[in-house]
C-alpha cells in the first residue's frame, strides 16, 4: 500500500507543511530535514542532533513519497514522531485503500466472456419452450434465493444484466454468420 503526499499529510494531521515538526518539512517529494540557518546559535551537539538524516544528505528525503507503510513506520520511528497518527484515522485509511484496491480488481477482472455467459443464461431462462421467466422474475428468484449473498442485489443484478445483454447483442453483430 503506498503512501502519498496527500495521504501523509491526513494521517500526520499536518497543517503546515513548512513545520511538521521543529527539524523536519513537508514537501510534496518527502519529507525533509531543516537545515538550521547559521544565525541560529546551537552547540555543535544540538546543531547536529537536529540535523540528522538517515543518508546524511540533506538536499534528499528523508522520507520519499510514494513510500510502504514499512518506510513509513521506520520514518516515524526513527523521527520521533510515531505517535501522530491516530489509529483510528489509519484505520479508515487502510480501510478506503483496501475498498478502493478491490473495486479497482473487481472491474478489471469483468470478462466479456463472463457477460456473454450471464447473458446466454438468460436467455436460455427466458426461452418459451422451457419455463417461461422474464428479466424481472430471474433477479428476483435469485434475489429471494440469495437474501444475505452480497453481490446478489436487484442493485446489482440489473446492470450486469443489461451490460451483459448489450454484450451479447454486441458480440453477435460482430461474429461470422
Amino acid at each position: 500500500m503506498d503512501i502519498s503526499y496527500s495521504d501523509f499529510v491526513y494521517l500526520c494531521r499536518i497543517r503546515d507543511p513548512q513545520n511538521i515538526d521543529p527539524s523536519y518539512e513537508l514537501r510534496t517529494d518527502g519529507v525533509y530535514v531543516k537545515d538550521i540557518p547559521s544565525d541560529i546559535h546551537l552547540e555543535p551537539g544540538e546543531r547536529a542532533a537536529h540535523t540528522e538524516h538517515p543518508t546524511g544528505d540533506l538536499t534528499q528525503p528523508c522520507l520519499r513519497f510514494p513510500c510502504n507503510l514499512e518506510q513509513l513506520q521506520e520514518f516515524l520511528e526513527w523521527s520521533g514522531m510515531y505517535g501522530c497518527i491516530d489509529p483510528f484515522d489509519m484505520a479508515d485509511w487502510v480501510k478506503e485503500k483496501l475498498s478502493k484496491a478491490v473495486r479497482k480488481t473487481s472491474t478489471q477482472q469483468v470478462k466479456p466472456s463472463h457477460l456473454l455467459t450471464i447473458a446466454a443464461l438468460l436467455e436460455l431462462l427466458k426461452d418459451s419452450v422451457k419455463p417461461r421467466y422474464n428479466q424481472s422474475a430471474i433477479i428476483d428468484s435469485i434475489v429471494d434465493n440469495n437474501k444475505y449473498v452480497r453481490g446478489l442485489s436487484q442493485g446489482n443484478l440489473e446492470p450486469m444484466f443489461g451490460a451483459a445483454n448489450k454484450a451479447l447483442e454486441e458480440a453477435r453483430k460482430n461474429s461470422l454468420p
